[in-house]
């Protein structure tokens, strides 16, 4: 892997390249909340009169009063018992395996989870076992030669980024033993998933038991941070014996104060949802009548896998030809490169149609 070209984002649809401005179908602000003028005011609110920096971990002298009252307002949102901040979305995961350490003794994990999900497993103290994507059976499995004294985490993406796919989390929940816990990265699920935007917890309507959701900032709510939802009882773990969350400096303030206002804005966006699911899912049935292969799911994201260098050669030079920046991805933990596509309430139905163009020119025998 290799770092990808640099590229600007102007707006909410457009990125600029090379000097050129192109249509956008990449990354990952669902909402197009980075560039939502809400945000940016309650980030010029906070710089205009305090610091940027606490510069001491919350354990010290870093523990500024705003930091508790975001939690509070995360804790209810996501309808957690309790919330902890964390500097970015990577490291809820790890800070939450450090302060779990030492209590299981047998660790699930998707082979195709979000690498940070792969170096918080290292963080357990027991045995870590993969298993094939979203396979209930295979899961089951495991729990039976494990036995009946074994001590399970499963850890899994709700919503898995590269394709969309959601995790069977309900199916999971009656395979593994009463006792078992689930690590959630819902990355990606917060704001396309659930009624409310919760994400993948909400949509598959579990108890927060045993369950702990880790979030970031930084793609629907389109700022940066992350945060760990979770039992009061683990909070009070993650604060003693995690060194991600104990031994560094917390997320800027600005960020923090910044995290109330994208909730706002998301639960205001959270309608035009609709839209966007709805182009993906026309692009999608038109894409197999090309005879392309496209998982069906509840986000608004399409992955298009070429088969060779030639088949990626041409749908580049298609998405060019209409003004479309090709959001080709290398995706971590994924041997091949793939495109990558997000749509987004904002666009238009001509920046659809050009995307359907270009895509539509390329079709498989």
């Amino acid at each position: 892997m290799k770092e990808g070209a640099p590229l600007e984002r102007v707006d909410g649809v457009h990125v600029r390249r090379n000097g050129r401005l192109w249509l956008d179908f990449g990354g990952c602000d669902y909402f197009r909340l980075a560039h939502a003028p809400a945000l940016r005011r309650a980030l010029i609110r906070w710089v205009r009169t305090q610091g940027w920096n606490v510069a001491a971990s919350r354990l010290t002298t870093g523990n500024h009063p705003l930091y508790a009252q975001v939690e509070r307002k995360l804790a209810r949102f996501f309808g957690a018992e309790a919330a902890l901040l964390m500097p970015t979305g990577y490291s809820a995961p790890l800070a939450v395996a450090q302060a779990l350490a030492g209590r299981f003794t047998l660790a699930l994990i998707d082979q195709e989870a979000h690498v940070c999900l792969h170096d918080a497993a290292m963080f357990l103290g027991c045995p870590v076992r993969t298993f094939p994507h979203r396979d209930v059976s295979a899961v089951a499995r495991q729990v039976r030669r494990a036995g009946p004294g074994a001590r399970v985490i499963l850890l899994t993406d709700g919503l898995f980024g590269w394709n969309g796919a959601v995790a069977p989390l309900a199916e999971y929940r009656r395979v593994l033993p009463p006792n078992a816990w689930m690590l959630v990265d819902d990355a990606h699920a917060v704001g396309l998933l659930g009624r409310r935007g919760r994400g993948s917890v909400e949509a598959a309507g579990l108890s927060r038991g045993h369950l702990i959701q880790t979030v970031t900032f930084s793609k629907a709510l389109g700022l940066y941070g992350g945060a760990v939802l979770c039992a009061r009882q683990v909070r009070q773990w993650l604060v003693a014996r995690s060194g991600c969350f104990g031994g560094g400096t917390p997320m800027p303030p600005p960020w923090a104060a910044a995290v109330e206002t994208a909730l706002a804005e998301l639960r205001r966006r959270l309608p035009q949802r609709d839209r966007a699911l709805r182009a993906a899912a026309q692009l999608r049935q038109d894409l197999r009548r090309a005879g392309w292969e496209v998982l069906d799911t509840p986000a608004p994201i399409v992955a298009l896998f070429p088969a060779s260098r030639l088949e990626a050669a041409r749908l580049r030079r298609a998405l060019l030809a209409e003004g479309i920046d090709p959001p080709w991805t290398e995706y971590p933990g994924r041997a091949a490169g793939y495109f990558r596509f997000m749509l987004a309430p904002s666009h238009t139905a001509d920046h659809l149609e050009r995307l359907r163009r270009a895509l539509m020119s390329v079709r498989r025998d």
